[in-house]
């Protein structure tokens, strides 16, 4: 009865992986990624969005290629203008491990669009292995299967394996460190790919920060507290570290509401930097201050 469990589960997980890969959702972070991958080569900043459209351009359905270039009055400014594009950029600059990928497989022969639907697919594969074995050390066979599959195939969750985006690679790198901490008591490995995680995605600080210094105040072990004590200060500094070598943006200005943010613009908003200070904020003339689309939907 396990082995037919585990047959039906492999056989369902691999369908839900082929699905995400095979049906793709298609966003505008996607030339954002792309752009900050041929960035890491070339400076030019018109060759920048030349070849970050071009790629697109080469990959995806006519509509979905129009709807990131043209779909809105943002899209299209970015489109046309290669300085507004590349500022831009500092919002996904700072996931350095994906970029990495993403410049790693595209000079192994992989097209950008296709690296982006890879990681996320090969990750979401992993999160469900992984799930899977984790519940299994609490309930039955078939009700591990049964909640994992149930898990993935939550909108949010799958979506996050269609996008272009670090969102599922991050879930992977975080779900593995935290199973790891908890129940395989490896401090180290599990603090290790807690920190890995920051370099996919600076904002999991909050989750790594606080989980470690947790178990840093109430484990009983001597090596788990001091391996968790030093992953919880060191993420702040590896945070900083990326903040301060890309060149981000204030926090204020990362974490802000966009759906918020967004009502405010009006019909138009992008971010306009005039001054050579990376940290000061202008606005382009008769336009308000803003930073254009954060999030994935058709605006």
């Amino acid at each position: 009865m396990k082995k037919i469990s585990r047959l039906v589960f492999g056989i369902l997980l691999l369908a839900l992986t082929c699905l995400a890969y095979f049906v793709p959702y298609y966003d505008w972070d996607l030339v954002a990624y792309v752009g900050s991958a041929i960035a890491l080569h070339e400076h030019d900043q018109k060759l920048i969005q030349r070849q970050a459209y071009a790629a697109l351009r080469a990959e995806l359905p006519e509509d979905d290629y129009t709807d990131i270039a043209t779909g809105t009055d943002f899209r299209r400014d970015v489109a046309e203008n290669a300085n507004h594009f590349r500022q831009q950029l500092r919002f996904y600059q700072i996931r350095p491990l994906y970029i990495w990928m993403l410049a790693g497989l595209h000079a192994m022969g992989i097209s950008f669009v296709q690296a982006t639907r890879i990681i996320s697919a090969v990750a979401f594969l992993f999160i469900g292995v992984l799930v899977h074995n984790w519940l299994r050390i609490y309930v039955a066979e078939v009700q591990a299967g049964t909640c994992t599959l149930l898990l993935l195939a939550t909108p949010v969750i799958l979506t996050s394996a269609r996008t272009g985006s670090p969102d599922a690679l991050s879930a992977l790198v975080v779900l593995l460190g935290t199973y790891l901490l908890i129940e395989r008591d490896s401090a180290v490995m599990g603090s290790v790919l807690l920190l890995v995680s920051l370099l996919v995605r600076t904002d999991n600080v909050l989750f790594v920060f606080i989980f470690c210094a947790l178990i840093a105040l109430h484990t009983a072990r001597k090596p788990t507290r001091v391996a968790t004590t030093i992953a919880a200060i060191a993420s702040i500094g590896i945070v900083l570290t990326i903040n301060h070598t890309e060149h981000s943006y204030p926090w204020s200005v990362l974490m802000q509401n966009t759906a918020k943010f967004r009502a405010s613009l009006g019909s138009i908003g992008y971010l306009a930097i005039s001054s050579p200070s990376p940290s000061r904020w202008s606005r382009s003339p008769g336009r308000p201050r803003g930073h254009g689309p954060r999030r994935r939907g058709p605006g």
